[in-house]
Parts: structure tokens; sequence; C-alpha cells
């Protein structure tokens, strides 16, 4: 298989999943996990340049995990 790009066949079941999610539930992921990582929800409606510290590398890591297991 030597194409690659958006019609690799290679990502078909990575496109599959992809339209099974539910957008709807993304914030409400979100939340939960960041909930679990610490944050109340004043600091979860701050933007990341208001943070302090380590938060706004949690911020990432929180979407990294929520992107790794919505893939999964």
């Amino acid at each position: 298989m030597t194409d690659f790009g958006p019609e690799d066949e290679r990502l078909e079941g990575i496109y599959e999943r992809m339209e099974e999610l539910d957008p709807a539930k993304f914030e409400v992921d979100a939340a939960k996990l960041l909930h679990g990582l610490g944050f109340d929800k004043a600091m979860m409606a701050k933007g990341t340049k208001d943070m302090s510290g380590e938060w706004p590398h949690t911020m990432l890591s929180a979407q990294a995990a929520a992107a790794l297991r919505s893939c999964s």
C-alpha cells in the first residue's frame, strides 16, 4: 500500500469510529475528566492563558486523554 492521505485504507477504521462519536457529549466528558484532575467549575471557565503553574499542561493532558479515549 503506497497511498497516503485521506483516502488511505488504513484510516477507514478511524473514520468509522469518528462517525460514531456524539459531539453532544464532548463537553460533559471533558468536564468529568477535568473534575477528576482537580478542576472546579470556576477553573474550568478560565482560559488556559489565565491559568498559572502546571494547570495549562494539565489541561493539555486532559485533552489528549479525552482524544485517546474517544478513539479506542
